[in-house]
């Protein structure tokens, strides 16, 4: 009797094969799916905290050419929007557009007591929450040169730091 049953049967999938066959594919989903948003994630600020690296390495070269911070002056401010494209020469920096973040690079170059300061900051808004408090992360990328050197407190030198603020 199986055997007629088999021999009338057509090609093709039956209900219950096609509905195992869903529900493995909606298991394997469900474990996907997070990986790979994790994955996007660290990503996405691996290619942030490569843009901020060049960008210090940018202002390095920068003061070694001009003796000051990129933009030059006692309070020079320079914003770049999200998505705008952006040329700054001076970095050797193009901000490509449709970039997710937002950067606002500011410089003090002053002597003061016969002493030269020069400090550079980049706060950074990110476009994600890596440490998921539910806000997007913010940034803060500085440096620092005490008559041309780096500054020490308490025996460290701190010359270029990457911080993420609250």
């Amino acid at each position: 009797m199986s055997k007629g049953l088999l021999a009338n049967r057509k090609d093709g999938f039956t209900l219950i094969e096609l509905m195992v066959a869903l529900a493995i594919v909606g298991i394997l989903a469900a474990i996907a799916i997070p990986v790979s948003r994790a994955y996007t994630l660290k990503a996405e600020y691996s290619s942030l905290s490569a843009t901020m690296r060049y960008l210090m390495d940018g202002m390095e070269t920068y003061y070694i050419e001009n003796d000051s911070f990129y933009p030059k002056g006692t309070g020079g401010t320079v914003r770049v929007n999200r998505g705008v494209r952006r040329d700054i020469p001076e970095l050797k920096y193009t901000f490509p557009a449709g970039h997710k973040h937002r950067f606002i690079i500011r410089s003090r170059n002053t002597t003061l007591r016969g002493r030269k300061y020069n400090y550079c900051y980049m706060y950074v808004y990110a476009d994600f929450d890596r440490d998921r408090n539910g806000r997007n992360d913010i940034y803060l990328v500085s440096m620092y040169l005490l008559d041309s050197k780096p500054m020490e407190v308490g025996g460290v030198s701190y010359y270029r730091t990457i911080q993420q603020l609250e």
